[in-house]
């Protein structure tokens, strides 16, 4: 879980950084790097609730 944590903090700082963005090619590159961390960390979540799903289950 450590890399979801990571990843987690890192999606809150870009919120705030896009917010203060300066320009619009920065708010894309900010834009662009958030898409994948959301994307990583909702595959992260969704194994997870696999796993409690199967260990439920037995």
């Amino acid at each position: 879980m450590k890399g979801f944590e990571k990843d987690f903090e890192r999606l809150k700082k870009i919120s705030v950084e896009m917010e203060k963005a300066k320009n619009f090619e920065e708010t894309m590159k900010l834009f662009r790097e958030g898409m994948k961390l959301s994307e990583k960390c909702k595959n992260i979540l969704e194994e997870a609730e696999l796993e409690i799903e199967e260990l439920a289950r037995a």
